[in-house]
């Protein structure tokens, strides 16, 4: 076991060595011929044990190098975000840091930690790397457009490892929110106590009449000022603004990625069938699932805890 762990450490330092050092050879006939040769070697071993090297359900970087922008930033709005991805483990929870790009057509929300492995893939990309740093962060790799004249959100989602990125385009939701007498004060904005149920789960707000757009991270929205904090009831999704910032002629861009499209009702089964059933996933996009010391079907046993933020 200590020789396979070894062997796998030692396999991930020579890929993360390669992608940093990739353009050394690029200057001679001899070093074009050993970098095309290893390229594919180390793409095959990093492909063939990249799911027993995270047994997670990791996604891997893309490009975002091409895209339409669809509107100005007005405000950029950062929250720090802890998610329970196990309901059996509340304790153990995930950290995320989401942007908020808000315009006057339109809004962008975001994973600010997958944006960050994309760009430096791109970055990658364009040196002419194959291989790109592994996200193996367990945050929500979603994207969430709103677009105020339709009253329609795009919502996307990318499956783990080389899986398809799914699309569907529903109505904006309406909410129905309690406004409460409860004060307090965030980044010395004066806010006020709002409830709501989406979905399957009880929320509480904080929202600010002081900077009046009726915005909030993920879908939330439709408060007489921006949410700066929210959370479920079981804290199991819980979001608390950090930063607010005022920008001018910074573009809201729609990433333009091969998508397939869906309804929100067949991507939740999907995404459940993901965690339930990885192994199968896994044969379905042409990959497979192993796991240290597992016989393929104690391999095909295995699945992961669920816990969306949309439960029904």
């Amino acid at each position: 076991m200590k020789k396979f762990i070894s062997s796998l450490v030692f396999i991930r330092f020579l890929i993360n060595k390669y992608v940093l050092n990739n353009l050394y050879f690029k200057n001679n006939t001899i070093g074009n011929q050993y970098h095309t040769q290893m390229k594919k070697i180390l793409l095959f071993i990093a492909l063939s044990h990249f799911l027993v090297i995270n047994a997670q359900l990791p996604v891997i970087p893309i490009n975002i190098d091409k895209f339409t922008v669809i509107d100005t930033i007005n405000y950029l709005i950062t929250y720090e975000v802890d998610i329970v991805n196990d309901p059996q483990n509340p304790k153990k929870q995930t950290k995320d840091v989401v942007l908020l790009e808000i315009g006057n057509r339109s809004s962008k929300s975001y994973s600010k930690l997958l944006y960050q492995a994309d760009s430096t893939n791109s970055v990658l990309v364009k040196k002419g790397a194959r291989v790109a740093p592994l996200f193996q962060e367990l945050v929500p790799p979603v994207v969430v457009y709103k677009n105020y004249p339709k009253g329609k959100n795009t919502f996307i989602y990318r499956t783990f490892m080389s899986g398809p990125i799914m699309e569907y385009v529903e109505n904006i939701p309406v909410f129905q929110w309690k406004v409460l007498a409860d004060k307090k004060t965030l980044l010395g904005y004066s806010c006020q106590k709002a409830t709501t149920t989406f979905r399957g789960r009880t929320f509480e707000a904080w929202f600010t009449p002081q900077i009046p757009v009726k915005e909030g991270p993920y879908k939330f929205a439709g408060l007489p000022g921006l949410i700066l904090q929210i959370s479920d009831l079981q804290n199991h999704y819980s979001y608390t603004c950090i930063g607010i910032q005022k920008k001018n002629n910074m573009p809201i861009v729609l990433w333009k990625w091969d998508t397939q499209k869906t309804t929100r009702e067949k991507l939740n089964l999907m995404i459940k069938r993901m965690y339930q059933q990885p192994a199968d996933f896994a044969v379905m996009i042409g990959s497979k699932l192993r796991y240290p010391g597992k016989s393929e079907a104690e391999v095909k046993k295995i699945s992961y805890p669920y816990n969306p933020i949309e439960l029904e």
